[in-house]
């Protein structure tokens, strides 16, 4: 489904500012779908996308201070909560890792998880999938577009569920 953000943007802002308490939710929604070694997963609002109650976040990521994580642990951080716990929902975006540097720059994060994706083909549709654009004067239709796209592509997928703002 391809978003117009002209035209969707605004009708979403006016839904959001009329709800007495934010867009509210259908009553079957949000329910615990199942539970994947323990991890209960939940739908997403009125998706279909189940999403585990525990995400795993990946800013420090390849980044450039001493402890960060280097690509090889975050290939075993990957395996033991994704395949390992039940994890499924990894939490990304196009400015990590935080921080970074000239040898380390912004995208490295999302280019280690999209090696780990590569490795099997069948792990990108165990995984739920958000990444961010970061924001600031800049964020327009065109820029928001572009800068998905160059996630996709550090990534290794054609598809991203989740995009937000940041």
């Amino acid at each position: 489904t391809v978003i117009q953000l002209g035209t969707w943007m605004p009708g979403f802002m006016q839904q959001a500012i009329a709800a007495p308490s934010g867009l509210g939710r259908a009553k079957e929604t949000n329910v615990v779908t199942k539970t994947v070694n323990g991890i209960r997963r939940r739908r997403m609002g009125n998706t279909d996308i189940e999403v585990s109650e525990l995400a795993l976040g990946t800013q420090r990521w390849g980044g450039a201070d001493f402890n960060s994580p280097d690509e090889a642990l975050c290939f075993e951080m990957l395996d033991r909560g994704v395949l390992g716990a039940g994890l499924n929902l990894i939490d990304t975006a196009e400015q990590y890792p935080i921080p970074s540097s000239l040898t380390k720059p912004e995208g490295r994060t999302e280019e280690i998880i999209g090696r780990w994706l590569a490795k099997d083909k069948t792990r990108r549709d165990k995984v739920v999938l958000a990444s961010k654009i970061t924001g600031g004067r800049n964020v327009n239709a065109q820029n928001i577009i572009a800068d998905c796209e160059r996630s996709l592509r550090r990534l290794g997928t054609d598809y991203m569920d989740i995009y937000t703002l940041h």
